[in-house]
């Protein structure tokens, strides 16, 4: 039996071992592996339906607010601008900080109309797609 260390007559003894490494997994099998999720723990892979209401504020600037929930808990005036009257306490527009005196210029990023059933309607009709609370 020879010596283990005499095997490779040509190797010197500077030369570091072969490590042999495998070929990592290709970067798409990674992008298509789900996600690890605790069990306790939800990923929110959808928002669901949404309604946008731009106000313009008693400063003049404008502020997107975004409602996942329905009611809004917001009484609005009822005549146009659409104005915010009133607050609903622990509701959606309190939650939200909508202020009274904030004007509804935009509904889901298309401009108010000039005409008040018009607008009430289609503000009906977006927020009816909501979930309720």
């Amino acid at each position: 039996m020879g010596n283990a260390n005499n095997c490779c007559a040509s190797s010197t003894g500077n030369e570091k071992p072969e490590t042999t490494v495998a070929d990592p997994a290709p970067v798409q099998d990674q992008i298509d592996k789900p996600l690890e999720q605790k069990p306790d723990e939800k990923i929110k892979t959808d928002q669901g339906p949404q309604v946008v209401l731009r106000f313009v504020l008693q400063n003049g600037t404008s502020k997107d607010i975004t409602f996942t929930e329905r009611p809004l808990g917001i009484d609005f005036s009822r005549t146009l601008p659409l104005t915010c009257k009133r607050l609903k306490p622990g509701l959606q527009g309190e939650k939200n900080e909508v202020k009274i005196g904030w004007c509804v210029s935009h509904i889901n990023g298309t401009v108010i109309q000039t005409n008040f059933d018009e607008t009430l309607r289609d503000l009906q009709d977006a927020v009816n797609q909501l979930p309720a609370a």
